[in-house]
């Protein structure tokens, strides 16, 4: 009867292990889509968590999000799409 606990408390450690395991791969990926959230300029924490609690949806989401921080493209007559032209 005492391997039987032994096993029971090997077990047990294993799955604390796992779970830990877990949480940091997340956390982790997590801190890599909120840094590419950073770079399309979007700053904030809000998609780091987005990503921890939906997982793959978060990281579809973060995908998805446009580019702010590259500049728009001029057209041949000097015309940003994002800004008025002169008057």
């Amino acid at each position: 009867m005492g391997n039987y606990y032994f096993f029971g408390a090997l077990s047990s450690l294993f799955l604390l292990l796992t779970v830990a395991a877990v949480i940091a791969l997340v956390v982790f990926v997590s801190k890599e889509f909120e840094r590419i959230a950073v770079m399309k300029g979007h700053p904030g924490r809000r998609y780091f968590w987005w990503t921890f609690f939906t997982g793959f949806i978060g990281m579809l989401m973060v995908a998805a999000l446009p580019d702010r921080a590259a500049p728009q493209p001029a057209d041949k007559d000097g015309f940003v799409p994002d800004r008025l032209p002169p008057v």
